[in-house]
């Protein structure tokens, strides 16, 4: 059984989103029924990467919801960043803040940022169904960025969002091009108030995972949004398909499985886990 890594995440900034993405209950245009929040405490933060790294997280990852980067909100993260860093170094800090300049990205950088996710969700040729208050190229560029300033880059998708073997394929394609560090896939997880329905199976999950696991063999596949509602409790499926990380811990708007569960699930396959403390 290879090796994963696991990693964890926190929403900092909840609901206030002005994008229209169709698989995402942060926009403000669905009006889903969440938690909606300006800010999340620094105090609270740094408990929750505590957390994260005591049940094995070796990536925590801070999310602001938005469509890009707000630069009045770089302070704010830059002095997170350093405060978290200060407190668990040892932990990789990645940063989930939406379209930005290669000016900020050098400055987060500077505080302690180690990597930075910006996915690209889908095809160019599909996004535009999914997206139309900013562009695919927008979020390409970003990626680009990420890589120039010397981060390590995230960049992955979502499925199950009626995209076809096509839009893979040429997601693939792009992604070649950017050569990210690791590659999150999310599937989407279906909400009354989303205008759209999942139409992902374990069977298509776990030909994606090997899709991808094939094109980039030197990637980490993590295994993002969604793995519960694919898999349930038998996510080493994925694992055995190509994956070699997972997201523990709750996400963005929606809870995940208790990091209990997923340690039973270690243990009784043997999984070994990247910079395990027990």
């Amino acid at each position: 059984m290879r090796e994963i890594c696991l990693c964890s995440l926190t929403n900092i900034r909840s609901g206030s989103c002005k994008g229209d993405c169709k698989f995402c209950t942060q926009s403000i245009y669905w009006g889903a029924k969440i938690e909606r929040y300006r800010w999340k405490p620094i105090s609270q933060i740094v408990e929750e990467a505590e957390r994260a790294w005591e049940v094995g997280a070796s990536g925590f990852c801070l999310v602001t919801s938005g469509i890009e980067l707000d630069p009045h909100s770089l302070p704010r993260l830059q002095k997170m960043i350093e405060s978290l860093k200060k407190r668990i170094p040892q932990l990789k800090l990645i940063g989930c803040f939406g379209i930005a300049e290669k000016r900020e990205l050098e400055e987060l950088k500077k505080a302690g940022l180690s990597a930075y996710n910006h996915n690209l969700e889908s095809s160019p040729s599909f996004y535009p169904r999914l997206v139309t208050t900013h562009r695919w190229e927008e979020r390409f560029k970003t990626a680009q960025l990420v890589k120039e300033v010397g981060l390590e880059l995230f960049s992955g998708g979502i499925f199950g969002v009626g995209e076809d073997k096509r839009d893979w394929k040429e997601m693939i394609k792009a992604l070649k091009k950017l050569d990210p560090e690791v590659i999150p896939l999310n599937f989407f997880i279906p909400n009354p108030a989303l205008p759209l329905e999942r139409t992902h199976s374990k069977e298509m999950a776990l030909e994606v995972i090997s899709l991808f696991r094939e094109a980039f063999p030197q990637s980490v596949i993590m295994l993002a949004g969604g793995r519960e509602l694919v898999f349930g409790d038998k996510w080493v499926e994925g694992i055995k398909a190509g994956a070699d990380g997972i997201i523990i811990g709750n996400y963005l708007t929606t809870g995940g499985d208790a990091p209990h569960k997923d340690w039973k699930v270690i243990r009784q396959y043997g999984i070994r886990v990247k910079n395990a403390r027990s």
